[in-house]
């Protein structure tokens, strides 16, 4: 199993394993996000979400774009689930500028596979 967290000392998006089951003790991974996108500002790297799709991981996470100066969704993939995760992308996956950004994503498969990705603004960023 593998948890991941908000950016601290430990990176961008620190992660942890553990195995069943002994699911008390938790090993540092690392950082599964090593390396941020040129879209995004170092530091507030917030609400990772992953998800397997297909023979790949997809990270979702939320970072301060450097364009537009308001939290915005990326997406990131890997081969593993601890990552390392790249994102190559050269804007956000999902930005909703004018009410205050994009933050939490996460995402639900439907009974019928259907993948689905939901977040909400920011609004709070603008006193909306």
């Amino acid at each position: 199993m593998y948890a991941y967290s908000t950016n601290s000392a430990g990176g961008n998006v620190p992660v942890v394993t553990t195995s069943y089951p002994d699911v008390g003790t938790w090993t540092a991974a690392g950082d599964a996000l090593p390396t941020l996108p040129s879209w995004a500002r170092d530091g507030l790297t917030w609400a990772p979400s992953v998800a397997r799709r297909g023979s790949s991981y997809v990270l979702y996470f939320v970072a301060r774009s450097k364009a537009l100066n308001v939290q915005c969704i990326g997406v990131a993939v890997s081969a593993s689930p601890a990552g390392p995760f790249v994102d190559s992308q050269s804007a956000p996956f999902v930005c909703q500028n004018d009410i205050g950004g994009s933050i939490d994503p996460s995402y639900i498969v439907s009974p019928d596979g259907t993948f689905f990705l939901i977040w909400k603004n920011d609004g709070n960023a603008i006193n909306v």
